[in-house]
């Protein structure tokens, strides 16, 4: 046995480890789950143009979407529960101050994504009504009640496509999409009472993009997309200009870069590479779908401005993927999306097809992904989108899935796995409950600890919540020891 002081409430038979002050914490965890499904009201037909972010300053849930083919852009706020695992939908509201979306597959991009700035919900798509410009603005949000604030067509350019944004935390919200067959971008902000924007900025001719997608991180922007020029393969670039940008290019657009494996494309007109950065690894994550080869596949990535470097591949779903129940592809890029979640540190991957929608989670150590189980979250008609977006505040995923036909939308929350376990500080269980500030007394090796229910002879290992679990932690192995008894583990790590 050790003394030492419990920095926290610790109960007895609680797994401990040592801190860098010499006090003693407890393993703990996320009690990781998908949760109740929250219905979204009626929807009309035509549900594939949706998506879902959450606004952190309302704390409330946002989801957009179009009604009815050529109908209206339509919204609802989402209240969280207290512990985040379920959300109470408001009315929908109907934004008669904008237009309707584009029904293509190839153009039916809607974005939104928390501006920390404006402190509301930012949005962008394509808007069919005024020959397919961009709109774009913010939501505020009264109660339950969006309304929409500042929004404006982006510019005079007619027949945009595949429009994507990213924030940069800061000063910055750049806004990716395709124009004449190249890929642009251009800053947008809010002055006054209305969106500003920056000076566009684009690549050359020779890259023509199709559902291009744009995440900040590492100071820059990574900005992908299928190449219509060469089998629609996963392309893209970082660029550093972050504020206004210059007309017509920047140097680092020469940094274009293919993210295939081998000859394998994404191979048809309706998906797209999609990206996400972990900060703590200073990595990038690019995913996308390959319905001719029947695979969803992903790539760590680090960018910066003088070069592009490819890390770990990974097949998520399909022939000889990840991911553990039967093949999930999707076939359009509104059903998959990416996400870092940073309480847990890992990148959420979340992916459909028409039959169901699943998400799986994933950690990066040394450039390679540890990966945790996968799990479903829709088991229905999933055909027309499923998008997620990350509530800080609960440290939850929130996911819309859409089908689209039926038009039937349904919300739900999903708690990735989480954990302060750490291989190296483990030492042993608390031999009774102390309170924070008190001396603990902790059971090393050949000590005992009582539990219930154990298989005699079995081995047993410290899980994420800090339990006992015959499978060890993706977070690293820790041995709790040997089961003597039903109730009885010597402990032997």
């Amino acid at each position: 046995e050790v003394t030492l002081t419990a920095s926290e409430a610790i109960t007895a038979e609680d797994a401990i480890m040592v801190k860098s002050n010499g006090q003693a914490e407890k393993i703990t965890g996320a009690n990781s789950g998908v949760h109740a499904i929250s219905e979204i009201g009626s929807m009309s037909n035509r549900g594939g143009v949706v998506d879902i972010a959450y606004d952190e300053n309302a704390d409330k849930y946002v989801c957009m979407y179009g009604f009815g083919y050529q109908g209206s852009m339509r919204c609802q706020v989402g209240t969280p529960s207290s512990n985040g695992e379920t959300i109470t939908w408001g009315s929908q509201v109907e934004f008669t101050d904008i237009g309707y979306p584009d029904w293509d597959d190839q153009k039916k991009d809607l974005n939104l994504i928390y501006d920390p700035v404006v402190q509301k919900v930012y949005f962008c798509y394509r808007d069919k009504e005024n020959s397919g410009k961009i709109r774009h603005g913010w939501i505020s949000i009264s109660g339950t009640t969006p309304s929409t604030y500042g929004q404006q067509l982006m510019h005079g350019y007619s027949n945009v496509e595949c429009v994507s944004c990213t924030t940069n935390g800061s000063n910055n919200l750049m806004v990716a999409y395709r124009r004449s067959n190249r890929p642009y971008a251009v800053r947008a902000y809010y002055s006054g009472s209305s969106a500003e924007l920056g000076n566009e900025w684009s690549s050359q001719p020779t890259a023509e993009p199709h559902c291009s997608n744009i995440t900040f991180g590492n100071g820059g922007y990574l900005y992908t997309w299928a190449d219509n020029n060469n089998q629609k393969k996963p392309r893209g670039v970082f660029v550093t200009n972050n504020n206004t940008g210059t007309s017509n290019g920047a140097s680092t657009w020469s940094n274009m870069t293919y993210f295939q494996q081998s000859a394998n494309n994404v191979g048809t007109n309706n998906v797209g590479p999609k990206s996400a950065y972990d900060p703590n690894s200073n990595r990038f994550v690019v995913m996308w779908a390959c319905p001719n080869q029947a695979v969803l596949r992903a790539v760590i990535v680090e960018a910066s401005s003088s070069a592009i470097s490819l890390k770990s591949w990974v097949t998520i779903s399909g022939s000889g993927g990840v991911s553990s129940l039967d093949a999930c592809v999707p076939t359009k890029h509104t059903q998959y999306d990416i996400e870092f979640e940073p309480n847990s540190g890992k990148i959420v991957f979340c992916y459909a097809d028409a039959d169901d929608a699943r998400i799986r989670t994933a950690k990066i150590v040394n450039d390679a992904f540890v990966w945790d189980a996968e799990v479903e979250v829709h088991n229905q008609d999933v055909s027309g989108g499923f998008r997620c977006t990350v509530d800080k505040d609960n440290n939850q995923i929130g996911t819309i899935a859409t089908s689209f036909g039926g038009g039937d939308r349904d919300a739900r929350v999903y708690t990735p796995p989480a954990t302060n376990l750490d291989v190296n500080r483990f030492i042993g269980f608390a031999k009774a409950s102390v309170s924070s500030g008190a001396e603990v007394t902790v059971k090393v090796n050949s000590n005992t600890s009582t539990r219930s229910g154990l298989t005699p002879g079995t081995v047993y290992y410290v899980g994420d919540t800090g339990g006992l679990s015959t499978t060890a932690s993706n977070a690293g192995t820790i041995k709790a020891g040997v089961a003597l008894s039903s109730t009885k583990l010597l402990i032997s790590g």
